[in-house]
């Protein structure tokens, strides 16, 4: 993360905050061998992610209380207009069934055409494209009571997922296929999508852990979870990019709370994630709490302008806090991802 320098009048930013731009690329955690002096409460160290089996539950499960898909097209009043009645297909949920023009039309209809399914304009072309960062930043909580940032990234992308699985949209993660279109959103297609989503990992002590052109071509919305802690103009190629995508396109930016806050207190050495990259070196702090007021103005400032610069190009930059509900956030994401054209980020 390179954070904009922007001290206050008359004050040059202190430690911490005026190396910001080098040691905040990603986050850190306490390096392993040091003795920390009494006082000190270190970051969690990093590892490994949640079950997939476990977290496809607990996604599954928040889906259902979201509308039918990102496009909320089965809620009333949503403004999506009718286009024909098709004949039912073998294989489709019978949830699907118009029963009532069914009935209407069964007398001059015979056979599997007895049946007719309601199909809505948007229901032909809708899709949602996801993107997940799986980079090792990503593997990180500052207390054990927390869940890791890449816990609720995935779960963020398999809940919006799941929703626009069982709404008949069509849905692909990371590099992997184009899943779904029928209305049913089966345990295997959300367990594919999960699996899709987690092979998006770079390799180790790789920078290049970003959407690839596949991801940007064809029409749909487009839905990128990350920490966005990345530099300026990495950011600015990813909003140019995304201003160029033909659909909706929303940021989820996913943050431990302590990556906002800097809590801790005494002396502490700091250590890249990924270790081994330029601009990745260690960073030893005598005193973090004298540094916490300058690096909470300096975050909320950069958090500021990436909102700011999303808003202008049209995308919508959503933040999630790994201490709270992704409920709330989710249903901002679907209202936006839901309306038609590119439109204008509120």
């Amino acid at each position: 993360m390179t954070f904009p320098h922007h001290p206050s009048p008359g004050k040059a930013p202190s430690g911490l905050a005026s190396k910001a731009g080098s040691w905040l690329r990603h986050w850190f955690r306490p390096s392993k061998g040091v003795s920390a002096p009494q006082g000190v409460t270190p970051p969690h160290a990093t590892e490994e992610p949640i079950a997939l089996p476990l977290l496809l539950l607990e996604a599954e499960q928040l889906s259902k209380q979201l509308t039918a898909g990102p496009h909320g097209k089965r809620q009333k009043g949503d403004g999506e207009a009718f286009w024909q009645f098709r004949p039912y297909q073998a294989g489709e949920p019978a949830q699907n069934i118009d029963w009532r023009q069914s009935a209407r039309l069964a007398g001059g209809m015979s056979g599997q055409g007895a049946f007719v399914v309601r199909q809505r304009e948007a229901e032909n072309t809708s899709r949602l494209q996801l993107w997940v960062d799986c980079s090792p930043s990503m593997n990180w909580r500052s207390a054990e009571t927390l869940p890791l940032k890449s816990t609720v990234a995935l779960k963020g992308a398999l809940v919006l997922g799941s929703a626009a699985l069982r709404a008949g949209e069509r849905v692909k993660g990371g590099s992997g296929l184009w899943l779904g279109g029928t209305g049913s959103a089966p345990p295997r297609l959300l367990e594919r999508l999960g699996q899709d989503l987690r092979q998006a990992t770079p390799p180790s002590n790789s920078q290049a852990n970003q959407p690839n052109a596949a991801f940007w071509a064809g029409q749909g919305a487009r839905l990128l979870v990350s920490d966005f802690m990345i530099g300026d103009q990495a950011f600015a190629q990813l909003l140019q990019q995304a201003q160029r995508a033909p659909g909706k396109v929303t940021f989820l930016c996913v943050l431990d709370p302590a990556e906002r806050a800097l809590p801790w207190q005494g002396t502490t050495r700091m250590l890249s994630l990924e270790e081994g990259q330029a601009g990745e070196e260690s960073l030893l702090l005598p005193s973090v709490e004298q540094e916490a007021a300058a690096y909470q103005a300096l975050m909320k400032r950069h958090l500021a302008d990436q909102a700011a610069q999303a808003k202008a190009a049209g995308v919508q930059f959503v933040i999630q806090s790994t201490a709270l509900p992704l409920l709330p956030a989710l249903l901002k994401v679907q209202a936006w991802l839901g309306q038609q054209g590119k439109g204008k980020v509120s």
